[in-house]
């Protein structure tokens, strides 16, 4: 029987692993260097907001550093001393460099949602990172640039604001349904709807994962199957207590205003 309880345990835990996996995360896989697609079949299509004649979409826009830098999604362009890249930077001192090469370009999940990364040179690699931000009402694309990171570090960030990174609102020749809206709005997933998701997320699989515990492990039936029912059944009372003992000071004041 203990095996058996074993076998159950595990069974479970990798079942709420997977879940958890399936709800919370999922990468959007590159498909080139314009674009990549979710497992539900959305895509992100970049291939709109290029330039094909060799200049940048975005070009000399002020980094937090002082640096200009100019980006081109999926389409080299060349500009002063930086010849068929994806990205290149203009230091203050008027040199440029290459900071991003076209076939490079990989996309990913990072902390703020889905990039685009690219590298640069040999050895010790130059590398631009392109945090794209959803935003239904950006139809014209907004770029700003971050600039360097850590001294010594030949790191680079840019953001790029559009309805185009919104899975499944563009294809290779634009958005999909008319656009309204300018540079964009204040849209985009806020961090208190990231916040809602990963919070739902990790409540279902709580909910899911405690019940099945409590009836194939432990055997229990009915409202028992709820997982810590003692501690959910008197959280109403808990909340009533905290209440009453916050305000409990200022009743007292009252009262003795109304004394006098």
């Amino acid at each position: 029987m203990t095996g058996r309880r074993h076998l159950v345990y595990w069974s479970l835990l990798l079942g709420v692993s997977w879940l958890g996996s399936v709800c919370c995360q999922d990468d959007c896989i590159g498909q080139d260097q314009c674009s990549c697609q979710y497992s539900d079949g959305r895509g992100v299509y970049l291939n709109s907001l290029g330039h094909t004649d060799g200049t940048p979409a975005f070009m000399d826009i002020k980094g937090d550093d002082g640096s200009l830098y100019s980006y081109n999604p999926c389409y080299p362009f060349s500009e002063g001393g930086c010849a068929q890249v994806a990205a290149c930077q203009t230091n203050t001192i008027e040199q440029s460099s290459d900071i991003g090469d076209q076939q490079t370009a990989q996309f990913g999940a990072g902390d703020s949602g889905l990039e685009v990364g690219y590298t640069a040179g040999r050895g010790l690699l130059t590398t631009t990172t392109v945090q794209l931000e959803c935003d239904i009402h950006a139809c014209t694309p907004i770029m700003t640039a971050q600039g360097g990171g850590a001294s010594g570090l030949r790191s680079y960030t840019l953001t790029l604001k559009t309805v185009c990174a919104c899975p499944g609102a563009c294809n290779e020749a634009g958005p999909l349904k008319p656009c309204t809206g300018g540079g964009g709005g204040g849209g985009g997933i806020s961090g208190g709807v990231v916040f809602l998701i990963i919070f739902s997320c990790l409540l279902l699989i709580y909910i899911i994962g405690g019940v099945s515990f409590m009836k194939f492990v432990r055997r229990a039936e009915g409202k028992e199957l709820l997982p810590n029912y003692g501690f959910w059944s008197n959280l109403p009372g808990y909340i009533k207590s905290g209440t009453l003992f916050v305000i409990s000071p200022c009743r007292k004041k009252s009262a003795s205003y109304n004394s006098i």
